[in-house]
Parts: structure tokens; C-alpha cells; sequence
């Protein structure tokens, strides 16, 4: 019925496709909690899209995806997000909340150029699929002209706030 929670199921009854799911499953077996059932294809295409692009999927993406009936459609779809250009944007969008390139400093202004080579720097690491440890240690360690894409990383210590003296940036 509408609005009842869906009935726990063992965890050993979910079928298990990689080591993330056998850690989880493992864990929920041996403490003796049940798990949620799976999700009907629906769900699954509609969280899956919303997660990896922050996109809803449209109808015909929906019918399309039910109707197939491939079992390993949910690791395809999973694929062609994880690859997606709306997959990237998020993700760039995503990054540049976490290190501030729209931030404006009392000490420096990185200008628009500065942003967007920023913008470039974080869209490149995310479409090459750079390791976020990689990402990190760049921006820290990031030198070079502020205003090319290539060197974009050096933004963000540019953009870093001090509280002392204009040379402390």
C-alpha cells in the first residue's frame, strides 16, 4: 500500500556484484540486521541519475531502461552516467563548492580569468578521472600564471583568506 516501508529482507537474499557490496552485506549478517529489499527499476534509474548528475531522467529514459531486459542493466546505466558530460558538470560544479572558486578574498581577487582557469583546471582533473588525493595535493602545491588553465590549481591559494598583512597571501 502508498506510504507503508517497504519489508526488510535478509541480507544474504540481495544479490551481491562487488566488494563494496560484500563488505555491507557482511557486516549487516553478522549484526543480524535485515537489509531494504532492492530498489524496482524505477527507483533505481531515478536515485542512480539524481546521485551521478543531479538529473532526473527523463520518460523515455525510464520506459526505455524498464523495457530492456538485460540483467546487467543497472552496472550499463552506472557506466554511461559515470561517463556522461552531465556526470562531469556536476562533479566540476561540485569541487568548485568544496574549494571555493567563486570566493572572493579582502586580500586578492583572482579576476574572472582566474575563476574560470580554475573552472577548466577542476573540469579537466574530473574528466580525466584524477584521483581526488591528486586533486588536493595540486591545488595545494599549485604554481604558475593564475590565468591559464593548465596552472588553474594556483587559484586556489590565491584565493586562501588571511588575516594578516596583504603579503601573507
Amino acid at each position: 500500500a502508498v506510504g507503508e516501508a517497504p519489508k526488510a529482507v535478509p541480507p544474504g537474499s540481495i544479490p551481491r556484484r562487488n566488494l563494496i557490496d560484500d563488505a555491507i552485506f557482511d557486516k549487516l549478517q553478522e549484526a543480524g540486521v535485515d537489509s531494504a529489499p532492492l530498489t524496482t527499476d524505477e527507483e533505481f534509474l531515478r536515485r542512480i541519475t539524481l546521485d551521478l548528475t543531479g538529473r532526473i531522467p527523463t520518460p523515455e529514459q525510464v520506459r526505455a531502461f524498464v523495457a530492456n531486459e538485460d540483467p546487467d542493466k543497472r552496472n550499463v546505466v552506472i557506466d554511461q552516467l559515470l561517463f556522461s558530460p552531465e556526470f562531469i558538470h556536476k562533479w566540476t560544479m561540485w569541487l568548485g563548492d568544496l574549494l571555493q572558486n567563486t570566493r572572493n578574498s579582502a586580500n586578492f581577487s583572482r579576476q574572472f580569468r582566474g575563476r574560470n582557469a580554475m573552472y577548466d583546471w577542476m573540469r579537466a582533473s574530473i574528466t580525466e578521472n584524477k584521483p581526488l588525493k591528486d586533486i588536493v595535493y595540486e591545488a595545494l602545491t599549485g604554481r604558475g600564471n593564475n590565468y591559464e588553465s593548465a596552472t588553474g590549481a594556483a587559484n586556489y591559494i590565491l584565493g586562501g583568506l588571511s588575516t594578516g598583512p596583504a603579503q601573507d597571501t
